[in-house]
């Protein structure tokens, strides 16, 4: 077993709670980057801030997106999170048939999760 492997198996182990604090760490990691990239740009490294700022930006989109594909069907199980997730692609099928005029591709694993967690409520 590789070693993402076996951290993708050690996260989807974890509670649903544990689960969001996991994604919150980059999070907050991420963060005083930016920070620190705009202090630097203030202090006149246009091209130091500017990277960091980037690479912040990066890191954390790439970071947090992979844990997210993780440990997704975690916090679906968290009710509040999987209302939010409802309405929130509610409102972006909404918007693309709106901007578009089609019909938006479903997701095809989100969708039976959402509908067993509204089962059980």
């Amino acid at each position: 077993m590789t070693f993402a492997a076996g951290v993708r198996r050690r996260l989807q182990q974890l509670g649903p709670y544990k689960s969001l604090g996991i994604l919150l760490i980059p999070l907050i990691l991420v963060e005083p980057a930016k920070m620190a990239g705009v202090a630097f740009m203030g202090l006149g490294h246009w091209v130091g801030g500017a990277c960091l700022i980037v690479g912040a930006y990066a890191a954390g989109l790439l970071v947090v997106d992979r844990l997210f594909r993780v440990v997704k069907s975690k916090l679906y199980t968290i009710r509040w999170s999987a209302t939010l997730a409802g309405k929130f692609q509610s409102r972006l099928a909404w918007w693309r048939r709106r901007l578009f005029g089609t019909a938006p591709a479903a997701d095809p694993v989100v969708i039976p999760q959402i509908e067993a967690i509204e089962a059980k409520l």
